[in-house]
């Protein structure tokens, strides 16, 4: 009889503890919203973004003094429920951020249709744009009484712009190696786009050897050597 009572208070203190604990590692709330005000808007036209831009933005967080912002809760369609704006709920942070403390929060926005702000910034042409790092302290629906969920207007966030993803710069790929008097390497660049190549014998003066639109990304590329002991290589990207 001691026994059966001895191990139903062992588990009922189990309960009671993992219940404090998990009162202890709940994250505080915030409003993921914007308002008149605060608009997210298209750099290439300077108007608010409508839902025919197919623009989604995502809450990211992180606790006080973290170097990365990690993504809270699902992405939002931007443009509802009018230009500029989206409404995306109440949000609970991680549990670096109790209820009621201090954390870092900021918006961002990227078009294309893709699945992340991560996935989309590594396309070139595709719309992103990030709001500035905000910081303020959370609700906390566990307080007596509780307080709602913070603000990020409250907190700072202006309208920003969302501007194309450049194209990544031209870089030589493979080894530079001699054949039949010929120096040969790789091009690679963003497709379709114009290329310079360019040699150097002393990495100051430099002269264009040729310049072509680099349909494919990816090609084979040769010059004849030259008569020097040494020649450095480089590549441009031409507007």
């Amino acid at each position: 009889m001691n026994s059966c009572r001895g191990n139903m208070f062992g588990i009922l203190g189990l309960a009671v503890l993992l219940a404090a604990q998990s009162h202890a590692q709940s994250g505080g709330t915030v409003n993921f919203a914007n308002n008149s005000s605060c608009k997210v808007l298209n750099a290439q036209t300077g108007n608010p973004v409508t839902t025919n831009d197919n623009v989604r933005a995502a809450l990211y967080w992180g606790p006080p003094g973290a170097g990365t912002l990690v993504q809270v809760g699902a992405s939002v369609q931007v443009g509802v429920p009018l230009p500029g704006l989206f409404a995306g709920g109440t949000r609970t942070s991680g549990i670096g951020t109790p209820g009621g403390s201090s954390g870092q929060f900021q918006v961002r926005a990227w078009g294309g249709g893709f699945s992340s702000y991560e996935e989309a910034e590594r396309i070139p042409g595709v719309l992103i744009g990030q709001s500035a790092i905000l910081q303020g302290a959370t609700g906390n629906p566990e307080a007596s009484p509780p307080t709602p969920p913070a603000s990020l207007v409250a907190h700072g966030l202006q309208s920003f712009a969302l501007v194309a993803v450049p194209p990544a710069p031209p870089v030589i790929t493979g080894p530079i190696q001699l054949q039949g008097g010929q120096f040969q390497f790789t091009v690679n660049s963003a497709p379709g786009r114009w290329v310079e190549v360019q040699a150097s014998p002393d990495l100051s003066h430099w002269t264009t050897l040729a310049s072509f639109i680099n349909i494919p990304g990816t090609m084979p590329w040769s010059t004849p050597a030259t008569n020097t002991s040494r020649c450095f290589y480089r590549l441009r990207q031409l507007p």
